[in-house]
């Protein structure tokens, strides 16, 4: 993660991810973590989670579950389930 977003490398060249964006902030890579199945979980400085995978950007807000505020955290319980740490300003 970034201040410009997501970015991997993959032995020669970095390569950045494009994903749609409500402003900048939300370019700036906080907290990355990437799962047994090879899909990459982030947040940024505004609220939401995201995942990398296949290819395909998915959002997840308050609408799915998640509380208010911004996250800080990402972290995986032995049983799959994520864990997300959250706070507001």
């Amino acid at each position: 993660g970034s201040d410009q977003g997501l970015a991997y490398f993959d032995g020669h060249a970095f390569t950045t991810i494009d994903f749609p964006t409500e402003n900048e902030f939300d370019k700036e890579i906080v907290r990355l973590y990437e799962d047994p199945q090879g899909a990459v979980w982030f947040c940024s400085l505004l609220p939401g989670l995201r995942m990398l995978a296949n290819g395909k950007v998915r959002h997840f807000t308050e609408a799915n579950g998640l509380g208010k505020g911004r996250l800080s955290d990402i972290v995986q319980m032995p049983t799959g389930d994520l864990l997300v740490s959250s706070f507001q300003d």
